[in-house]
């Protein structure tokens, strides 16, 4: 039988079950002992702990060496932690083939351990991240969500992190997902099965700073071929999506929180589709007409009159282009003045991008009765 003693402070007081448990003897990488708690600093290791019947067999003329390991519990406090091994009536042993008591001299006591403090890991949701919009087909580095990652106790570093599509959508309305740190880009991946993988290769870990906060960035190239009217949503949660390890402690940090950004909604490139007038057939001057259409990706519009020899002049100019309608009296001394015209359509174009238009597709006839 042996015992050890367990200090702590420098070696001024005992160490106590919180600050250390599963105190075991190893030979090499061999337990040869059960795990033990400690009782008033001390472990007793006693011959029914030992897991071979005969002890430890230590030959004539040779050396041993074994070792002490334990564990140190997250209860643990902030401290110095030693063990030691005494001789004299601390260690019971017997000659193997005299069967007499054995004397043993001198002890050993290990080196000092500083526990440090486990560090953590909380995620939550910047307050930059993007209010809920509509995101075109074919659109590369669409931001989709801001990332906080704040460290304590002690610096933190990820080695990985997954990003999850929720939503109504598909792997497919996203070509690539890529994560930045300011304007450096860190990596890029692809949606498998709903999820994207970052990894780091050691040396390359994202370090998080004690007590500071890092902001990540999500983005995403929008496929083409991405369906309209899905609702893309990215989130990165605690549990399973952030591996994670301290700086100080080398242990794994399970983080805290999670950050879900908003819906965004994918739409068709800009485009406006005039619906009415849209085809041969006459109107009058002076009566009332709503002029229709639809539109994706435009917020305001502008409507003008057109010739295949000139512009007539605007009808209405930066107006609401989700209404999709708009009343129009045509005037009788505009639009070819007091005289009837046979060849009109109407443009209507995108207020801040002009080049974003639709036409009638057919000519009409303005008259004046």
């Amino acid at each position: 039988s042996l015992k050890v003693y367990a200090y702590k402070n420098g070696g001024i007081e005992s160490a106590r079950k919180t600050d250390i448990s599963n105190v075991a003897l190893y030979d090499g990488n061999a337990r040869i002992t059960t795990k033990k708690q400690i009782s008033n600093g001390l472990v007793v290791f006693s011959s029914s702990d030992f897991v071979s019947a005969n002890g430890i067999i230590i030959p004539r003329g040779a050396s041993k060496t074994l070792t002490v390991k334990a564990d140190i519990p997250s209860t643990a406090a902030i401290t110095a932690l030693q063990l030691a091994l005494s001789g004299g009536n601390d260690l019971a042993a017997n000659g193997v083939t005299s069967g007499v008591s054995i004397t043993t001299i001198d002890s050993a006591t290990g080196n000092i351990t500083n526990v440090v403090p486990v560090g953590s890991l909380d995620i939550f949701l910047d307050s930059g991240t993007p209010v809920s919009q509509g995101v075109a087909r074919g659109t590369n580095n669409v931001e989709f969500l801001r990332v906080d990652f704040m460290a304590s106790n002690e610096d933190v570093y990820i080695k990985s992190i997954k990003i999850t599509r929720k939503g109504i959508s598909q792997d497919a309305d996203l070509d690539a997902i890529k994560l930045y740190d300011g304007a450096t880009l860190l990596g890029t991946a692809y949606l498998v099965s709903g999820k994207a993988e970052f990894n780091f290769p050691a040396g390359n870990y994202i370090r998080i700073i004690k007590g500071t906060i890092k902001v990540l960035t999500v983005k995403a190239d929008i496929s083409p071929t991405a369906t309209a009217g899905d609702v893309v949503v990215l989130t990165i949660a605690s549990s399973g999506d952030v591996a994670a390890i301290g700086a100080d402690s080398a242990t794994v940090i399970n983080s805290t929180g999670s950050a879900t950004g908003n819906n965004m909604t994918i739409v068709g490139v800009p485009s406006i589709v005039v619906i009415f007038p849209n085809s041969r057939g006459e109107l009058i001057k002076g009566n009332t007409y709503d002029i229709v259409w639809t539109s994706a990706k435009v917020e305001k519009v502008n409507i003008e009159a057109i010739t295949p020899e000139q512009n007539l002049g605007q009808v209405v100019s930066n107006i609401d282009a989700k209404s999709g309608k708009y009343s129009w009296v045509i005037p009788a001394a505009d639009f070819g003045g007091g005289f009837s015209l046979n060849a009109v359509k109407l443009r209507i174009s995108d207020a801040a991008e002009p080049t974003v238009f639709g036409e009638s597709e057919d000519y009409f006839s303005i008259i004046k009765l």
